[in-house]
């Protein structure tokens, strides 16, 4: 199994041109127009260009122990659960992903995450990353809780894809009494995918 290590969280007002390139799924045109392979990132490792940026809007999400909530809404703009006190649960985001592009195979480079919790009752602990049936890539005990609009991880290795992308959040609830401390609003899950 490969893990993921989190990079830092963009954040900040203005768009740059690594924002439009790592979460515009402008990749592909930053190759057009002649910009090099690899961009630096913040906090100085170099961040590999995308091939293409897929993503899954939050509302499609499923989820894998229903049980384990006390209320699931769907709006157009994202999905909000809250869980039941001390339980534990998977959410689920299939992309449409393609592992073929002008013949050459894509890898796996990178997970993007947007979403929010309303406090550290709504944990996300784990992201485990699945091509078809083989889990390619993990990420365990994380603490992740607030506000992640913009949560990069990168994929060690760059695992080659072979037949379509499921990326997996597990979310620990605490016990707090009021049910909107347990709640957590997923807006969209994404890859990046090098050639």
């Amino acid at each position: 199994m490969m893990n993921l290590r989190p990079d830092k969280t963009l954040t900040g007002g203005a768009t740059s041109r690594r924002d439009l390139v790592t979460f515009g799924g402008a990749g592909l045109l930053a190759g057009i127009v002649g910009m090099p392979p690899s961009i630096p990132s913040i906090g100085g490792q170099q961040r590999t260009i995308a091939a293409h940026s897929m993503w899954m809007h939050g509302n499609g999400m499923q989820t894998e122990i229903p049980d384990n909530l006390s209320m699931t809404e769907r709006y157009g703009w994202l999905v909000t659960v809250e869980g039941k006190p001390q339980t534990s649960n998977w959410f689920h985001f299939a992309i449409s992903t393609p592992v073929i592009v002008d013949g050459d195979p894509l890898r796996l480079s990178a997970v993007m995450l947007r979403f929010r919790t309303a406090s550290r009752d709504a944990l996300v602990r784990h992201v485990h990353v699945f091509d078809g049936e083989e889990r390619i890539a993990t990420l365990n005990d994380l603490y992740l809780s607030g506000d992640h609009l913009r949560e990069h991880l990168t994929v060690p290795g760059h695992p080659q894809v072979s037949w379509g992308l499921c990326i997996s959040l597990g979310v620990t609830f605490g016990d707090d009494p009021d049910n909107e401390a347990r709640r957590i609003e997923f807006i969209g899950v994404g890859c990046e995918l090098i050639r």
